[in-house]
């Protein structure tokens, strides 16, 4: 009897702790709300992650790409000449109207530069050699070749009382044409006749290559420096001198604007001299008297 008591009791004790420790059935089961989206109704979160880095990563490209643009164009673009006045710097590579303008006053002074807005090597080197000439900077300086308030100031100043006289150049070249000869020893006294056709007496001396000292120091000349591959298009009445080198006397002539040169003889430009020495350039300029 006592065995079936601890039997039932223990029986009944075994389905209380059953009941107990047993997961209750959710009331969600038969709900008709939806549990999850499936992978076809809508992208995993990294793949959205993904696209979103994608994108912001392209469009800082973008930006990065607009801002280096924005700074290439405006170190390419020039200072105007009012900033230039005030300590701003036009130098190689940049372009705008004050490069013009600049170029306007080299070609008033001889140069032969190609008026646009291109502050190109050429353009360089006739800067620097404008400054070297004015004693404005030295061959080896940073600044060689870049246009400051002083390079500006002295540019206008020597190009408003130095502007190519055009009527002077033709008339050195007329006289010149009309009383050539034929021969090839008297360079330096035919050039000399046209030049004080048209001047006063000052060229001194029996050897070409003595004329450029004193052309240099006369009012109605400046001395220009042209490259040697433009000595062929130097304007009407340019005087080309040729150092004397190893030869005895040089070179003299006029340039006729179109690619010759005349002494007592006429032919094509000369690009070199038997005696190896280098060439100075003087154009003929308007003074206070022809202004």
């Amino acid at each position: 009897m006592n065995n079936i008591v601890v039997t039932i009791l223990g029986l009944a004790q075994f389905f209380l702790l059953q009941s107990a420790f047993a997961t209750p059935t959710s009331n969600l089961e038969h709900s008709s709300l939806p549990t999850h989206a499936t992978h076809s109704e809508a992208e995993p979160p990294t793949e959205k992650l993904q696209l979103a880095y994608r994108d912001i990563r392209q469009n800082r490209s973008d930006d990065l790409a607009l801002i280096d643009q924005q700074r290439l164009a405006d170190a390419l673009r020039s200072p105007s000449l009012t900033e230039i006045q005030q300590g701003a710097l036009l130098r190689v590579g940049q372009q705008g109207p004050a490069v013009k303008e600049v170029k306007t006053l080299l070609k008033r002074l001889g140069y032969p530069v190609l008026l646009n807005e291109h502050f190109d090597r050429e353009t360089l080197n006739f800067i620097g050699q404008f400054q070297e000439k004015h004693q404005l900077v030295q061959a080896q300086s940073h600044y060689w070749g870049i246009v400051g308030p002083e390079t500006l100031d002295k540019l206008k100043k020597t190009a408003s009382l130095g502007l190519y006289n055009a009527r002077m150049g033709v008339a050195l070249v007329n006289y010149s044409r009309s009383h050539v000869i034929g021969t090839e020893r008297y360079c330096y006294r035919f050039v000399a006749d046209a030049i004080h056709s048209v001047t006063e007496p000052f060229l001194e001396g029996y050897h070409a290559y003595m004329a450029a000292d004193y052309l240099a120091k006369n009012r109605h000349f400046q001395e220009i420096f042209p490259s040697l591959d433009h000595l062929e298009k130097l304007p009407a009445g340019a005087i080309v001198v040729w150092g004397k080198g190893h030869s005895r006397s040089g070179h003299i002539s006029i340039a006729d604007g179109q690619g010759n040169e005349i002494s007592d003889h006429i032919r094509p430009q000369m690009l070199s001299h038997y005696g190896g020495a280098s060439y100075r350039v003087f154009l003929p300029v308007e003074t206070q008297n022809t202004l």
